[in-house]
C-alpha cells in the first residue's frame, strides 16, 4: 500500500500548524483502503465511532456545562437571593431587637430617672422636715437662752443697783463724817489759831513793854553819862578857845538832845505803833 507525498508546496508552518496537524488529518482521511485490508478499515471505523463518540462527549459535556452553568446560576441566583432576604432579616430582626433594646433602655431610664426623681424629692423633703425642725428647736434653745440671759441680766443688775446704792450710802456716810470731822478740825484749827494768835500777841505785847523799859531806861543813862561826859569836857576845856568851847558845848548839847529825842520816839514808839515824835 502506498501513501501520497505531501504537497511541497503547502508551508508547513503556516498550514499544518505546530504540529503539521491538518497533513496527518488530510493524510488520514484521504487514505483509501484497497481490498483485503481489513485492519486499516477497522483502524478507520474506530477512528471514526471514536470522533463520533469524542464529538458526542463533547457535546454532552457542553449540554452539561451549560446546564450545570444555568443550575450554578440559578443557584447562585437563589442563593443570593436567600442571602439577601437572610441579611435582610437578620438586619430587620437586628434592627427591631436594637430598637426594642433602645425602648427598653429608654424605659429603664426613664424609670430611673422617675425614681431618682421620687427619691430626690424625697430626700428634700425629709432634709427640709429636718431643717424646719432644727431651725424651730434652735429658736427654742435661743428662745431659752434668750430668757435665761434676761433673767440672769436682771438679777446682775439688781446685784449691780444694791451695790451701788450700798456704796453710795457708804460713801455718803464717809462724806459726811469726812465733812463732820474736817469741820471740826477746822474749827478746833480756829480755836486753836485764835489761841495762838492771842498768846502771841499778850507774848509780843509783854516783849514790847520790856523793850521799851530797857530802851527808856538805857536812853536815860546814856543822857545822863552824856551830861556827865560834857560837863568833865567842858571843865577840862575852860582854857579853850571860847568859839570852840561854844561850839563843842552846842554839838554837845545838840547831841545829848537829839539822842534824848530819838530816845524818847524809841520809847513811844514801841508803846504805840501811832504815836510820832
Amino acid at each position: 500500500m502506498s501513501r501520497p507525498a505531501p504537497d511541497p508546496s503547502i508551508m508547513p508552518e503556516s498550514q499544518g500548524g505546530s504540529f503539521n496537524f491538518k497533513n496527518i488529518m488530510d493524510d488520514f482521511y484521504n487514505y483509501k483502503t484497497e481490498g483485503g485490508d481489513s485492519d486499516t478499515e477497522l483502524q478507520k471505523r474506530a477512528y471514526q465511532g471514536n470522533m463520533v463518540q469524542s464529538v458526542l462527549d463533547s457535546q454532552l459535556a457542553q449540554q452539561l456545562g451549560e446546564y450545570n452553568s444555568g443550575l450554578a446560576q440559578e443557584n447562585m441566583t437563589h442563593q443570593a437571593d436567600l442571602e439577601i432576604r437572610n441579611q435582610t432579616g437578620l438586619m430587620q430582626e437586628e434592627f427591631n431587637y436594637g430598637m426594642q433594646g433602645m425602648d427598653a433602655q429608654f424605659q429603664y431610664g426613664e424609670q430611673g430617672s422617675q425614681n431618682q426623681h421620687e427619691r430626690d424629692l424625697g430626700m428634700l423633703s425629709a432634709s427640709g422636715e429636718e431643717q424646719r425642725l432644727n431651725v424651730s428647736a434652735q429658736g427654742d434653745q435661743d428662745r431659752l437662752g434668750e430668757i435665761v440671759k434676761g433673767e440672769q441680766d436682771r438679777l446682775t443688775n439688781d446685784l449691780n443697783n444694791q451695790s451701788s446704792e450700798a456704796i453710795a450710802t457708804g460713801r455718803y456716810d464717809a462724806d459726811k463724817t469726812i465733812a463732820s470731822t474736817q469741820a471740826d478740825a477746822s474749827k478746833y484749827g480756829a480755836d486753836q489759831t485764835r489761841a495762838g494768835a492771842e498768846n502771841v500777841a499778850t507774848t509780843r505785847a509783854g516783849a514790847d513793854t520790856t523793850v521799851a523799859d530797857t530802851q527808856a531806861g538805857a536812853s536815860m543813862y546814856g543822857a545822863n553819862q552824856a551830861a556827865e561826859a560834857a560837863k568833865a569836857v567842858a571843865s577840862t576845856q575852860a582854857g579853850a578857845d571860847t568859839t570852840v568851847a561854844t561850839t563843842q558845848a552846842s554839838k554837845y548839847l545838840w547831841s545829848g538832845s537829839s539822842q534824848s529825842r530819838i530816845r524818847k520816839c524809841s520809847y513811844h514808839t514801841s508803846r504805840s505803833r501811832y504815836n510820832s515824835c
